[in-house]
C-alpha cells in the first residue's frame, strides 16, 4: 500500500499439485485487478481447496465458482519459465524461503523465522532495499 517494496510471489514446485495451484492463482489475478488483498484472499481460497485435496482442473473451476471468485484462463507457459529462472537464480530448494534483495545482493531466507527476521528488518529500514 505504501509502494516500500514489490513483493512476487513464487510458487516453487515442490508437490506434484503445485503447477496446478499456480495456474490457477495467476488466472485468478489475470481476472481481477493486482492488488495485494485480493491476491492474499486467492491464496487463502488456494490453500483451502489443498486442504480439500482439490486435484483436477474441473474440481478447481468447482470450488472456484462456490467461492464466487473468478478467474480468465491465459497462456501461463512464459510465467512460469520466468518463475522457474527466479527459482533457480536464487537456488531455492525448500518452502517457504524469502529472497530480499538489497545494494549488497540478494539474501536467502529460509523457513518462518528466518523470514519474519528478514522482513522486520525491511520494515524497520535496517535492510534497504534495491
Amino acid at each position: 500500500e505504501k509502494n516500500a517494496i514489490r513483493l512476487t510471489l513464487v510458487d516453487t514446485p515442490i508437490h506434484k499439485e503445485t503447477p496446478l495451484y499456480a495456474r490457477y492463482f495467476l488466472y485468478i489475478l489475470n481476472e481481477n485487478t493486482r492488488l495485494f488483498a485480493q491476491a492474499m484472499r486467492a491464496r487463502g481460497a488456494l490453500f483451502e481447496a489443498a486442504s480439500q485435496k482439490i486435484l483436477t482442473p474441473k474440481a478447481m473451476e468447482t470450488f472456484l465458482d462456490k467461492k464466487s471468485i473468478k478467474f480468465k484462463p491465459f497462456d501461463v507457459a512464459p510465467i512460469f519459465k520466468a518463475l522457474e529462472n527466479y527459482i533457480k537464480e536464487d537456488g531455492i530448494k525448500s518452502t517457504p524461503s524469502c529472497v530480499i534483495a538489497g545494494p549488497k545482493g540478494k539474501e536467502v531466507s529460509v523457513g518462518k523465522i528466518d523470514i519474519i527476521k528478514g522482513l522486520k528488518g525491511i520494515a524497520e529500514n535496517k535492510v534497504p532495499l534495491q
